[in-house]
């Protein structure tokens, strides 16, 4: 059986996007991406990660600490919040069963799917996604991070995973 790891990721640009009457999400989404975003399927490219969790709202990750040049024209919808949160990878054969049994939502039929969810892990609300259920990545606040990772690694250490 593969080790489960919980292990901090460091962010380089991480934004709150919000969209406004005169400018929708969709546009930047657009200018980033080439295509839409749906609610709940996190979109990738070029060094960067969409999280549309809300309708008119997202998070946008990104492996540099400045947006390319498409975005410009768009830094009213955008807000740093780099400072403010913490991102984590949980890696392992188990990774996706072990997350989504604390999880306050049913996320089992997204398995092999990728997805993005904002929902309760214990008394913690992280954002997390995956592509593939060995590695999922949680997004939170950084003032609870170090007392997640210690509930993380108290409830890894009691891990009996189901048979198959």
């Amino acid at each position: 059986m593969d080790r489960l790891v919980l292990e901090p990721v460091e962010i380089a640009g991480l934004w709150s996007l919000q969209g406004n009457r005169k400018t929708p999400l969709a546009d930047l989404v657009g200018a980033l991406f080439a295509t839409g975003a749906q609610s709940g399927l996190p979109l990738q490219c070029d060094g960067l990660c969409l999280l549309p969790l809300w309708p008119h709202q997202a998070y946008l990750l990104a492996d540099q600490a400045t947006l390319p040049a498409q975005a410009g024209e768009f830094e009213h919808l955008l807000s740093d919040i780099s400072h403010g949160y913490r991102q984590f990878r949980m890696g392992g054969e188990q990774a996706f069963d072990f997350v989504a049994s604390y999880l306050s939502t049913d996320i089992a039929a997204q398995r092999h799917a990728a997805a993005c969810r904002r929902c309760r892990l214990g008394q913690y609300t992280p954002i997390l996604w995956w592509d593939d259920h060995r590695d999922m990545h949680l997004l939170l606040e950084r003032s609870y991070a170090q007392s997640f990772a210690d509930y993380i690694d108290t409830l890894i250490a009691r891990w009996r995973p189901q048979g198959p």
